[in-house]
C-alpha cells in the first residue's frame, strides 16, 4: 500500500495528470453522447473561461500549493471534491463537464473550500484570489457555486480519502517512471536533474501560517 510522503507542491504533477485524464474521458463521453458545450449544467458558466488559461495546469497547481499553505491531506481532499462534483452532476441532459476552459477555476474553488474545511489556519479570499489570478468577487461566486453544487457535502470518510491518496501515489509513481525513462534515454540535458526525482520530503503539520505575498497572475481572458 502506497502513502504520500511529500510536500504539497510535489503533488502538482500527479494531480495534473489525473485531471488531464478526467478531461479526456469526459470529452470522449460527451462526443459519444453528442453533448454540446451549451448543454452543460446551468451553474457551469461561473467556472468557464472564453479560452483555456495561459498558465499550464501543473504550473497553476504548483502556485496554489506553494502560496496557499495547503497540507497534503488538503490537496487530496480538493481532488476528491473535483471528482464528487463530476459524479453528482454527470447525468441528465445538462451535465457538468471538466474542461480545459474551467479546470483552473474548479481546482481553485475546491482547494479554497478544502483549506477552510480541513485546515486550522487559512487566509482570506482576497489572498486566495490573488494567488489564483481572479478578482475576489469572482472567487466568492465560485465558492458559493461549488458549495451549492456539492450540496455542502464536504465530509470525506477515511476509506474514501485512502482511495484518492492511493490514486495520487500511483500517479506520482507513474510520473517518476516517465522522468527516469526520459533521463535514461538522454531526453534531459546531461548533468541536469529532473524535478521531482529527488527523495520525497516530509512536511510537518504547521501550527501557524506565515503569510507570503505572491506575484500576481491572471486567469482573466
Amino acid at each position: 500500500m502506497q502513502h504520500l510522503n511529500c510536500a504539497a507542491t510535489d503533488l502538482a504533477e500527479p494531480v495534473a495528470l489525473l485531471l488531464t485524464n478526467l478531461i479526456k474521458s469526459q470529452q470522449l463521453r460527451a462526443q459519444q453522447q453528442q453533448q454540446q458545450a451549451q448543454a452543460q449544467h446551468p451553474m457551469a458558466a461561473a467556472f468557464e473561461s472564453r479560452r483555456p488559461a495561459a498558465v499550464s495546469l501543473r504550473a497553476y497547481l504548483v502556485r496554489l500549493a506553494q502560496y496557499s499553505g495547503a497540507q497534503v491531506n488538503t490537496v487530496v481532499a480538493a481532488l476528491a471534491y473535483v471528482d464528487r462534483l463530476v459524479e453528482m452532476h454527470s447525468g441528465g441532459p445538462a451535465p457538468f463537464l471538466i474542461t480545459d476552459a474551467n479546470v483552473h477555476r474548479v481546482v481553485l474553488a475546491c482547494l479554497v473550500i478544502a483549506l477552510k474545511f480541513f485546515e486550522d489556519h487559512f487566509y482570506t479570499n482576497a489572498f486566495y484570489a490573488r494567488v489564483g489570478g481572479v478578482p475576489v468577487e469572482e472567487l466568492n461566486a465560485l465558492e458559493v457555486a461549488l458549495l451549492s453544487m456539492l450540496q455542502f457535502s464536504l465530509f470525506i470518510t477515511p476509506e474514501l480519502y485512502q482511495q484518492y491518496e492511493q490514486a495520487l501515489a500511483a500517479a506520482a509513481a507513474f510520473c517518476l517512471r516517465q522522468r527516469e525513462q526520459a533521463a535514461s534515454s538522454g531526453a534531459l540535458p546531461r548533468g541536469r536533474r529532473s524535478r521531482g526525482t529527488h527523495r520525497p520530503r516530509t512536511r510537518a503539520k504547521c501550527t501557524h501560517l506565515q503569510k507570503r505575498t505572491p506575484t500576481p497572475t491572471s486567469l482573466t481572458p
